[in-house]
């Protein structure tokens, strides 16, 4: 399957919600990964995005990550007090979290794949959806639940966690045994589920218009992040991105001094060099123009019109903190943390700028970056070697405001989220949930 660019691909594969983090999942293995991580931290919306599923198996997806963290302590406690005597049914989610590390996943093509993971029912089916370029589980169960099934389904659950919830802070107490614990869940479960709905509100009083000025309502619900416009699907892949570049830049000369006689003149960013006289030379000023954010260098090293130009330009510096949150990570959380947006396009050439293979056919070139699967495309114009924009140059002018208008709130939300990086406590899965939480407006 093509990409489009790297930048457009890397951009829909951030602002789609991945399986447990946004944009998480390039692998069946890193779902599956992700999935447990999600549960284990209670976010059911994150469980519901790693499944292929109706809307109704989402919601039942998203009540079940959300009771699976507090099953996970209950099961914990409950060991930890009466031991030996616990024998408690492990759920297919909770075996998710405990298991998942010993997955054994079997490939089917570039698309598919089958996972067996201790616990879980059966074999775990994967797909890698062709718009958002993420792995999904595959389950006919959630993927064809319907609204009635899913009542049926939530409220007994929701009754159990809640007689469980109110049951907990009696494990261990003196004279309360094993099976006492047990009886008490059953018989609160049997309450909830048979107790009356409580009473709807008061209907509010009729407001007086002789004293009081009626104003417009506030919205009953916070507006959603827009939708990122699908890549076009007939579209060759491009660039992407070398670790900390190795290319020297050229000496600034010293800051001038202020005319005035008050010292010198502010420092203004050093502007990326660029030299486009043979590929390898465009590829390393790609790579350092990325690492930079530096827009204007992009626009020099693209072959492309001035929808990509606007493009290019509009989303440098999103980028940049892309790659810049991913060292972070990688410098607290290792080489699992650095990965979180994903290895290759950018982050690729970023790494691994100077292992780059050129292959130079006189008037066009490619070159092989490792960690990226797709050759980057260069043409040689009026002497200068241009790398072929094979995306942007595409987008519609509406397309195009609503994927910057989304890699500005990306960027927003990765420099609220930066300080916590490394914090103590701090892990992969909460720092990336609570950059998920930062794109859809803090909630």
């Amino acid at each position: 399957m093509k990409r489009a660019t790297w930048i457009l691909s890397l951009a829909a594969l951030m602002m789609v919600a991945g399986c447990g983090m946004p944009g998480a999942g390039t692998t069946a293995k890193e779902t599956l990964t992700n999935l447990a991580a999600a549960l284990e931290l209670g976010d059911g919306a994150a469980v519901a995005n790693c499944f292929k599923a109706s809307d109704a198996g989402k919601k039942l997806l998203a009540q079940i990550g959300e009771s699976t963290s507090v099953m996970k302590s209950y099961a914990a406690k409950m060991t930890a007090v009466y031991g030996d005597k616990v024998v408690l049914e492990r759920d297919q989610f909770l075996s998710m979290i405990e298991n998942v590390s010993k997955a054994t996943f079997t490939p089917i093509g570039d698309t598919k794949a089958t996972a067996i993971v201790s616990g879980w029912p059966g074999v775990i089916a994967l797909e890698k959806n062709p718009t958002t370029l993420l792995w999904e589980i595959d389950d006919p169960y959630f993927k064809t639940m319907t609204e009635e099934q899913f009542a049926a389904k939530s409220k007994p659950a929701a009754a159990h966690l809640a007689a469980v919830q109110a049951t907990m802070p009696d494990i261990g107490k003196e004279g309360v045994e094993y099976d006492t614990i047990l009886q008490t869940i059953a018989a609160r479960t049997k309450e909830n589920l048979t107790a009356p709905a409580p009473p709807a509100a008061p209907h509010p009083a009729e407001p007086d218009h002789r004293t009081e000025v009626d104003h417009p309502a506030a919205p009953s619900h916070p507006v959603g992040l827009p939708d990122l416009p699908k890549p076009p699907a007939d579209l060759p892949d491009l660039p992407k991105p070398p670790a900390r570049s190795t290319v020297k830049l050229p000496p600034m000369p010293p800051e001038p001094l202020d005319p005035a006689g008050h010292g010198r003149l502010p420092s203004v960013p050093r502007p990326t060099f660029v030299d486009t006289s043979t590929p390898k030379a465009t590829i390393q000023s790609l790579a350092t123009a990325i690492e930079q954010g530096d827009g204007p260098a992009l626009v020099r090293l693209y072959k492309t019109n001035e929808q990509g130009r606007k493009a290019l330009l509009g989303m440098a510096s999103g980028v940049k903190a892309m790659i810049d949150f991913s060292v972070a990570m990688k410098s607290a959380y290792g080489t699992q943390g650095g990965n979180v947006f994903g290895t290759d396009g950018p982050f690729a050439l970023v790494a691994n700028v100077d292992q780059v293979t050129i292959t130079d056919n006189g008037t066009t070139a490619t070159a092989m970056i490792p960690g990226d699967r797709t050759p980057t495309v260069l043409v040689k114009e009026n002497n200068q070697w241009l790398v072929v924009d094979q995306g942007l140059d595409k987008t519609s002018a509406a397309e195009l405001t609503k994927l910057l208008s989304n890699f500005k709130l990306l960027q927003t939300a990765i420099t609220k989220v930066t300080p916590e990086i490394g914090a103590p406590g701090s892990t992969i899965a909460s720092i990336m949930t609570k950059l998920q939480q930062e794109l859809r407006g803090g909630n």
